[in-house]
């Protein structure tokens, strides 16, 4: 099965959501930073690797040099001090690293709604959508969907959204925004 890229550009989002909380503690001098951040490194690696993105090596990198400012410290500078500075160094690098991974995932994304969008406003005009009180919503998306893959005026547009996102996404969001256009319909 492939990869949602919905999917894991909402759980790359909430990742780049948590650095605040993170950002706090090192503001506060919290040493509790060292073990959630290394713990938010672990969960963004994890994410990146099984999702086979070579970040998941940049993140590996950074999880590495927090690890190393507990082991290793300088005796002339206090080891609390020493590992604040540390992850104070590369809480941006790290969030930097998703933010850049999520960029292409949301410029898909974005291109493909905006595709699906133009697509159903030219279905609706040439009237190959309407609302069947027996079906099922759950039944009505995917059967629109194989009338884009099908129809030589969508066929194009369904085969460039396949590009960029799977066609689960594509269902997903045909059913975000045809949801607009039924409640318009009826």
């Amino acid at each position: 099965m492939k990869l949602s890229y919905l999917d894991l550009y909402r759980k790359l989002h909430d990742q780049s959501l948590n650095i605040r909380p993170l950002t706090a503690l090192l503001e506060k001098n919290d040493m509790t930073i060292m073990d959630q951040f290394k713990d938010w490194l672990n969960t963004t690696e994890d994410l990146l690797r099984r999702n086979k993105f070579t970040e998941s090596n940049v993140i590996a990198g950074y999880r590495g040099q927090l690890i190393a400012s507990q082991l290793a410290f300088d005796r002339r500078v206090p080891k609390k001090k020493r590992q604040l500075a540390v992850a104070s160094e590369l809480i941006e690098p790290a969030s930097k690293t998703v933010i850049d991974v999520m960029k292409p995932l949301e410029n898909n994304i974005a291109t493909s709604r905006k595709m699906i969008k133009g697509m159903l406003s030219t279905a609706y005009e040439l009237r190959l959508i309407e609302w069947n009180n027996g079906l099922l919503f759950s039944e009505f998306i995917p059967a629109i969907w194989r009338m884009f893959q099908q129809h030589r005026a969508f066929n194009t547009s369904a085969e460039k959204i396949l590009s960029l996102i799977t066609e689960e996404d594509a269902i997903q969001l045909l059913a975000d925004e045809v949801e607009i256009d039924i409640e318009y319909q009826l």
